[in-house]
C-alpha cells in the first residue's frame, strides 16, 4: 500500500493505492485485488473509494489513472503474485 498527499484545486487529499486480500465466500483466500481510494482532511477526513478490482477495464484505468496522477505506482496483481 502506498499514501500521497497532495493539494489539488485548493483542497488537500491523501490517494492511498494498494492491494487488498479477498476472501471468498468459501472462506478460502482469493485474489489480491487492486484499489484507489482518497482522504479529504479539508473536508472532516471523508472517504471515498475511487475503484477496486480489476474485472472491468474501467477499473483498471480507473486507479492506474488515479495512482500515477498522485505520482504513486502499484504493481499489477499477476506481477505481484509472481514475486
Amino acid at each position: 500500500m502506498l499514501a500521497g498527499e497532495r493539494t489539488r484545486n485548493g483542497h488537500r487529499e491523501i490517494v492511498i493505492c494498494g492491494h487488498v486480500s479477498v476472501k471468498k465466500s468459501s472462506g478460502d483466500h482469493g485474489t489480491d485485488e487492486p484499489f484507489a481510494a482518497k482522504i479529504y482532511p479539508d473536508a472532516g477526513s471523508s472517504f471515498e473509494l475511487v475503484a477496486m478490482g480489476d474485472q472491468s477495464p474501467n477499473a483498471s484505468l480507473l486507479i492506474g489513472d488515479t495512482c500515477r496522477a498522485a505520482g504513486l505506482a502499484i504493481l499489477d496483481s499477476k506481477l505481484k503474485a509472481s514475486l
